[in-house]
């Protein structure tokens, strides 16, 4: 009986196949399932139950799109605010992260150190340190005597 071997073409496609299937699995995991949901709930009214803590949904096709360009007079501001602030604020924090992994892709004196204050800033602002900072009880102020 004569083994059956894969063909490169074919060797190489299975590679390329494990080497994104974390890829696919989390995105069918992680973002199919909320998408599907912000689908759901951008053509439906929320009915929250606060009881049992559940909430069920009814759908209203194109009314909450209605409310939000036709009556509600702030929307349209924000939305085209948050366009802006997006069509600025990418391409300038694209560039800047290029020239910074230019600068940091040669080794000098003090790389690391460099790339560790980077990946701080990274670590800080992604909101595990804010989210941390509000856990942390405040010290209540005893009241100031007057003498």
């Amino acid at each position: 009986m004569k083994k059956k071997t894969l063909s490169l073409r074919h060797r190489r496609a299975l590679y390329g196949l494990i080497f994104v299937s974390p890829w696919l699995i989390g995105i069918l995991l992680f973002f199919f399932n909320p998408i599907i949901r912000t689908i759901q709930f951008s053509f439906s009214e929320i009915i929250i139950d606060s009881e049992n803590n559940t909430y069920s949904t009814l759908f209203i096709g194109l009314q909450n799109f209605y409310e939000a360009f036709r009556i509600d007079i702030e929307f349209p501001k924000r939305l085209l605010a948050s366009l802006i602030q997006m069509v600025t604020e990418v391409p300038v924090i694209l560039i800047f992260s290029f020239f910074v992994a230019v600068l940091l892709k040669d080794k000098f004196r003090g790389a690391s150190a460099v790339k560790t204050i980077f990946f701080l800033t990274v670590v800080l602002s992604s909101g595990v340190f804010p989210t941390m900072r509000r856990s942390i009880p405040t010290p209540k102020s005893k009241p100031s005597s007057t003498r």
